[in-house]
């Protein structure tokens, strides 16, 4: 028996785990606040180091404080995170520092710190509540975030008329519950997805999730939507799926390859592409260089070759990328994450975070992936490849469950 499965066992022995809770008790409430907490993250309330402080940190903060106290008056002895968890922040941390007098404090290692102690509060407050419903608790968390999600867009009709009106490459413009913009709006609810049921509510929240993703045009909001529908009907609950979920999965795979490939935001690009702004037009005193991710791209692999060994420190990436590029841009990310990793600590910190990444899938594969938490960390991989920062507090959560319940959740649900 893991110390995670030894520690949800006391917690029931003492009445402060699910085994004699069949309601929400402070427990399960804590949780649910929990997921809402890190899910609502502007607007800024401060800046430190570098690093904008949120309405979202406020909120973990206030309920990761209740959830410490809640801990230590159940008398149970604290779940530390795994290993590979603590020597890869440790390394990140090292070459933060290192890197600091040549390149600047890299105010990014605050939010992995951050995301650390979501994860180690999480840890400890679902090893009280238990893996079976400490899943039924994160989907309710969830249903939460999608309705505030939809409401916030509700409100926000008018950007979405004038984005349809005269469709743009991009999204319609608002202002948005998740930091990051309208397409972290549509991709964290998609990735939540995970922990739905094969049942009508379960399909309920993945449709709304799938058509909020076409939507808002985010092809990460969707592209995530579509994975999360494709673990729950064919993967989650193991054994050989019926050809039936196997042909909806595929009709919704095709209608969200053909909409973002025929919408009207490719629609847009194209004639944007087919008619050109004249030359005597273009302004001869902007900056040269190819905008976008392809740019960024580029701009990172010229970028590497200046600190290849321990690179610019957490989050600095970005700054080097606008250094030798000379073209002003306004991410504050490379819109790749392991290529984010390789900016930020150098071949030494990849190398790390490969082997923890290499290591989490084998263990993942084995278990067929029969953890939702386990399925929404695969999803951030996937998305990382396009965007992503690093230190994303949700994360920290998923990986919590993780370490609470291990990669195989099948016999619990069971």
């Amino acid at each position: 028996m893991s110390p995670s499965e030894q520690q949800i066992t006391a917690a029931g022995k003492d009445g402060t785990g699910w085994h004699s809770h069949l309601g929400l008790g402070v427990n399960e409430v804590l949780l649910v606040l929990m997921v809402v907490a890190l899910s609502v993250q502007g607007p800024n309330l401060f800046a430190f180091g570098g690093m904008d402080f949120t309405l979202g940190h406020a909120l973990v903060g206030v309920v990761g404080a209740a959830s410490v106290v809640r801990v230590l008056l159940a008398r149970v002895r604290p779940v530390l995170p795994s290993a590979s968890i603590n020597v890869l922040l440790a390394v990140f941390a090292a070459i933060t520092l290192v890197d600091t007098p040549t390149h600047g404090f890299g105010s990014t290692i605050l939010k992995y710190v951050f995301q650390y102690l979501v994860l180690v509060v999480a840890l400890n407050l679902m090893v009280l509540v238990g893996g079976e419903k400490s899943e039924r608790l994160v989907m309710a968390g969830a249903w939460i975030v999608l309705a505030i999600v939809l409401v916030n867009a509700a409100v926000h009709a008018g950007a979405f008329l004038e984005y349809y009106d005269h469709p743009w490459d991009g999204h319609p413009n608002y202002a948005t519950v998740f930091s990051g913009g309208v397409n972290l709006e549509a991709t964290w609810p998609a990735m939540l997805g995970v922990f739905c049921r094969n049942n009508r509510s379960g399909w309920a929240y993945l449709g709304i999730a799938y058509v909020f993703g076409a939507l808002t045009q985010s092809r990460a909001g969707l592209m995530l939507a579509v994975g999360a529908i494709v673990y729950v009907l064919l993967i989650k609950d193991g054994g050989r799926p019926a050809l039936r979920r196997v042909l909806v999965v595929c009709a919704v795979a095709i209608v969200a390859a053909l909409y973002t490939f025929a919408g009207p935001r490719a629609a847009s690009v194209r004639v944007a592409a087919e008619n050109p702004p004249a030359v005597e037009e273009a302004d001869p005193d902007a900056p040269q260089g190819i905008p976008g991710r392809r740019g960024i791209w580029m701009g990172s692999v010229e970028a590497f070759y200046d600190a290849p060994v321990l690179g610019y420190g957490a989050g600095n990436a970005m700054d080097a990328v606008r250094a030798v590029t000379g073209y002003p841009y306004r991410e504050d990310n490379v819109h790749n994450y392991p290529l984010q990793v390789l900016l930020d600590f150098g071949l030494v910190g990849l190398a790390v975070f490969a082997v923890v990444v290499v290591r989490f899938l084998v263990l993942g594969a084995r278990a067929h992936f029969r953890s939702p938490f386990a399925a929404f960390v695969v999803l951030y991989l996937v998305g990382g490849m396009i965007q992503f920062k690093g230190g994303e507090l949700l994360v920290g959560f998923a990986l919590a469950g993780l370490v609470a319940f291990g990669y195989d959740m099948l016999r619990e649900r069971a």
